[in-house]
């Protein structure tokens, strides 16, 4: 035996795992599995997905912006028109339906997803609404529309954290105590991320069935043993 015998001996054990660093550190040093890495496998995401859920997707030119009121409120006029409102009007009058959102103005997408309670209490997305170089007032006009026309609408929430203060801010003098105003937080995530996360274990929750929906599911990771998107993504 020997130090540098030992330490060469543990290298090619640990280069085996490659990339795999959260196996690694579960099998070799005894860290639980929770405690970092992925928290949503692709299969256990998939399993708990539904390709017929709606996936409306609108990226508007750069000069939208800059058009005249009027044109601006024509063009959007027609994307809510026929592209949202039979997806809409398809909703079970019957079941209460919520959103969330998550703003963006430029580079990412806004996301607005609807979900509807079943009777069976499975929460199933409905449809997925993504917002690319929509200007701010427009977006407010799109949220609006689909909130007044969720049936049974009982809540919604926004990431407030930097610009989708606003939107938030918004929403909520519009319905009041139903919008909930979220500043994103390792605490929020301490309290809120297990029990989503542990919906798909349960099969209590059925989100479209959208590659972009399934690697954004997979962006949630372990870290510090908290879930949440990791700081660098």
């Amino acid at each position: 035996w020997s130090q540098e015998a030992q330490d060469k001996w543990e290298a090619t054990i640990r280069g085996a795992y490659g990339a795999r660093t959260a196996q690694m550190a579960q099998e070799l040093d005894a860290i639980p599995a929770d405690a970092e890495g992925a928290a949503l496998p692709r299969v256990v995401i998939e399993r708990c997905s539904d390709r017929g859920v709606p996936v409306v997707r609108w990226q508007l030119p750069d000069r939208f912006k800059e058009a005249l009121p009027a044109e601006r409120k024509a063009i959007m006029e027609e994307f809510l028109r026929t592209k949202l409102r039979p997806i809409l009007d398809k909703l079970d009058p019957n079941r209460r339906h919520d959103f969330g959102m998550d703003f963006a103005r430029s580079g990412d997408a806004s996301v607005l997803i609807v979900s509807s309670i079943e009777q069976d209490l499975v929460r199933r997305w409905r449809l997925v609404v993504e917002l690319r170089n929509v200007p701010f007032e427009t977006q407010r006009d799109v949220v609006f529309y689909i909130g007044d026309a969720l049936p049974r609408f009982g809540h919604g929430a926004f990431d407030a954290t930097g610009n989708g203060a606003y939107l938030a801010e918004v929403s909520r003098q519009k319905w009041g105590e139903r919008i909930s105003e979220i500043k994103l937080s390792q605490e929020w995530y301490r309290l809120n991320s297990p029990a989503y996360v542990e919906a798909f274990g349960d099969d209590s929750v059925i989100v479209a069935g959208d590659d972009d929906i399934v690697r954004d599911h997979q962006a949630l990771q372990f870290v510090g043993g908290v879930i949440k998107v990791p700081d660098d993504m």
